[in-house]
């Protein structure tokens, strides 16, 4: 059995236990993939030599995939949504195929499912998962690379999940390792070796490291013609190709395409508006005739810590850029909400001052409900909602509260808790409360909230009486009425 070790630090999704007999040295490990599915049931079954485990790419998947929502879930769900009987399914970058393995696990001869992997000993694991898992005949794995024309290219290799296309007439960075040369085809030239309906809609994911403008770069014709639904692209938000990303990002927008992401790699959230900020995510991008699918949490398994590397140590001076940038285009700063540590501070006292202010038969609204877990705090008696852009709690409503409100109800309780610095309309908040509970609770401290006088003028300005206040430290609490 494999089990992921379930702490809470940022290093602990790479490692795993795995039990044996004692005296015995295990060959493979097998277990279910995570249930991607809305039924929550797994769709295969995943057999990996126990050699894999010395990768720490294939670590993180393990770890992901058997011990919390699965690998990059969230992103996984979506495309579930999406996918239509009659789609072509692209997997650029397959790896180890969980993409296609969930695809053509669910629609068999439904969906044309393509998956590329030019790294070898990824593409004889690929096959073997596919084939174990009765699936030969619905994907179709071939061994090539993709850019923006066919030829043939080196790569730069890494663990087996971040090996980097050369493109041709590029060099490599001096010194460094290279592979044989690889085959590299197209999109384009892909597609116009498919037989069947030339309006066939097509679904297509890249995970390329870094080459994903090369990718789309060959894909020009099916993008001109409007087959192409949605696009998933990863999206490291590295320094050195920031310009190229903008402008790659700005050309799917010219066309149409809606772009969004998720807060968290790993766990479900709701959709934000992508904005390129630096912070590594995957892009989905919605062609305008494509419905957007709302994001469901499945059932609770706790927190999953981000992958190290997603852990951002930002100067203030690149966290206000940040922030300049998220207002400037009024999008939610996702990968701050994914963070638990952002309103960590002061966290109990913060909890058990909104506790003080329940009543004990009350409704209560968690807007931006976070890490406070403030259900902890409170009686059974207590009627709690939790609404939050990340799946933070076993209940949870997933909102980008910057794009949207939660629907109209009548509640005793609205709380908002370090709410307003994520949020460049605070007074719709303000004003939804006020229209549809009877108490409001705010909590207001942060470096971009209104700050003391302001909040006040704020409050009074959206109908809200302030019947007491609360400070600890550099954080002050109102507990409001209707005026």
């Amino acid at each position: 059995a494999l089990y992921g070790n379930r702490s809470a630090t940022a290093d602990s999704v790479t490692s795993a236990v795995i039990a044996v007999p004692r005296g015995e040295q295990p060959d493979l490990i097998a277990f279910d993939g995570a249930p991607i599915g809305r039924n929550g049931e797994p769709r295969y079954r995943l057999q990996l030599p126990v050699a894999v485990l010395g990768d720490v790419g294939a670590r993180l998947l393990v770890g992901y995939e058997s011990a919390y929502y699965g690998f990059e879930a969230p992103y996984r769900r979506l495309l579930d949504d999406i996918i239509e009987p009659g789609d072509v399914f692209i997997d650029i970058g397959a790896h180890w195929g969980l993409y296609a393995l969930d695809v053509a696990a669910r629609w068999r001869e439904a969906v044309r499912v393509i998956a590329l992997e030019p790294v070898p000993a990824n593409v004889r694991l690929l096959r073997h998962l596919r084939d174990s898992n009765g699936l030969a005949d619905h994907i179709d794995v071939r061994g090539v690379a993709a850019g923006a024309a066919r030829g043939r290219a080196v790569m730069q290799p890494g663990n087996s999940m971040c090996w980097r296309l050369v493109p041709p007439g590029h060099e490599p960075p001096p010194g460094s390792r290279v592979s044989p040369p690889v085959e590299v085809t197209s999109v384009d030239a892909l597609l116009a070796g498919e037989a069947g309906p030339a309006e066939r809609r097509v679904i297509v994911k890249i995970d390329v490291e870094g080459a994903e403008w090369e990718v789309l770069a060959g894909a020009e014709q099916a993008l001109d013609s409007g087959r192409v639904a949605a696009l998933l692209i990863e999206y490291l938000g590295r320094p050195d190709q920031a310009d190229d990303d903008a402008a790659g990002f700005a050309k799917l927008a010219e066309r149409g395409y809606r772009l969004l992401r998720v807060p968290h790699h790993h766990m479900a959230g709701a959709l934000c508006d992508f904005v390129p900020d630096g912070s590594t995510c995957n892009v989905l991008a919605l062609h305008p005739d494509c419905a957007t699918p709302r994001p469901v949490p499945p059932r609770w398994r706790g927190y999953a810590p981000l992958p190290p590397a997603y852990y951002q140590d930002l100067t203030e001076q690149q966290r206000r850029r940040r922030h300049d940038i998220h207002r400037a285009a009024r999008s939610t700063d996702a990968a701050r909400w994914a963070d638990p540590r952002t309103g960590a501070g002061h966290i109990e006292r913060r909890r058990d001052a909104i506790a003080s202010c329940i009543g004990a038969a009350a409704t209560v609204l968690d807007l931006g409900a976070g890490t406070l877990a403030l259900p902890s705090a409170l009686p059974a008696s207590v009627d709690y909602h939790g609404v939050d852009v990340m799946h933070y709690e076993a209940v949870t409503e997933l909102l980008d509260l910057n794009r949207e409100l939660p629907k109209a109800r009548r509640i005793d309780h609205v709380i908002a808790g370090r709410l307003l610095e994520h949020l460049h309309e605070p007074g719709a908040v303000l004003d939804f409360a006020v229209a549809n509970a009877g108490q409001l609770t705010v909590v207001d401290g942060a470096v971009d909230d209104p700050g003391a006088q302001d909040c006040r003028a704020l409050l009074r300005q959206h109908g809200w009486r302030i019947d007491s206040e609360q400070n600890f430290d550099d954080e002050t609490l109102y507990d409001c009425r209707p005026a």
